[in-house]
């Protein structure tokens, strides 16, 4: 916990570091700390990202964002190591592959099946009268609406289904789509960020 002019008024793991101020910091504290540049960029900017790292340990990257209640305000911030948001990015790319993948190989199957009930349907449509075409046509759509519709559902199902958040953005950054698991990591029910942007919502 640190005031705005960067006096330390808590620290969990080195209370000895409370009433010290970050920008007049000894040498004790840069054993630990090469410098205290990532704090200032969080007092600074207020809202981004920083990397940072201390003395015999991992690069850490950290999320920051300010906070509002009556008449006080926060910056909090959310840190973990470099390496678990590689892996958990790596992770995301995965398992989005693999959705596109069954995306491709489900239009695909569906292309193929209308192609050839399609084809079929023509040879016999050949030899029928014309309200005979028309209850053939009908029956066409009703199908490929019936395929579209299924494999809709398919895809819901699938990226419900995952346990990371999976948003769809139109080119104005606004949710198209926010799967279950997003919207909790938002606090939010999925149908009230939809039409929303990510930067609405965080204020």
């Amino acid at each position: 916990i640190m005031d705005q002019d960067g006096t330390v008024l808590l620290q969990s793991d080195h209370p000895e570091m409370a009433h010290l101020n970050i920008r007049n910091a000894d040498t004790a504290c840069l054993r630990c700390h090469g410098s205290f540049d990532y704090v200032n960029k969080m007092l600074v900017a207020r809202q981004g990202t920083a990397e940072y790292r201390l003395a015999d340990r991992p690069p850490q990257l950290a999320a920051f964002a300010p906070v509002a209640f009556a008449n006080a305000s926060w910056i909090v911030v959310v840190n973990t190591s470099e390496e678990e948001v590689v892996n958990a990015l790596r992770r995301n790319l995965q398992q989005m592959v693999l959705v596109m993948g069954l995306l491709a190989a489900g239009c695909s199957l569906l292309a193929w099946t209308l192609y050839g009930n399609s084809r079929e349907r023509r040879h016999a449509e050949e030899d029928a009268k014309h309200w005979q075409e028309k209850h053939h046509r009908e029956q066409r759509l009703r199908l490929a609406n019936e395929d579209v519709s299924r494999l809709h559902r398919q895809n819901t199902l699938i990226l419900d289904s995952v346990m990371d958040g999976i948003l769809g953005l139109d080119t104005d950054g606004r949710h198209t789509f926010v799967n279950p698991a997003a919207a909790r990591m938002l606090g939010y029910d999925a149908a009230e960020l939809i039409g929303k942007t990510s930067h609405t919502m965080l204020h």
